[in-house]
């Protein structure tokens, strides 16, 4: 997560996606999926609503992907809260 954020707080991975062969853009889109999903961590990934086409792309299909980095306690853990703003962005 660290890595596709390269230091910001969000970051949009579609075209970082879509530049990768099929099935390592499938690896990553999981592995993204897994650590959103983990209220252990401090990432939202959003997944935007539209399909993008690119029919002579090595992904023909996806969607747009966001990743934001969630506000986190002065411990490092993520914020409580931030499952109740992770539903508010979905």
């Amino acid at each position: 997560m660290e890595l596709w954020l390269d230091g910001g707080q969000e970051a949009d991975l579609t075209a970082a996606l879509r530049a990768l062969p099929w099935p390592a853009a499938v690896a990553a889109v999981v592995d993204l999926l897994q650590a959103s999903a983990d209220p252990t961590t401090p990432f939202f990934l959003q997944v935007g609503d539209g399909i993008l086409v690119e029919s002579a792309g090595t992904v023909t299909y996806a969607s747009p992907l966001s990743l934001y980095r969630l506000p986190a306690d002065a411990s490092g853990a993520a914020d409580p809260d931030a499952s109740e703003e992770q539903e508010e962005w979905a």
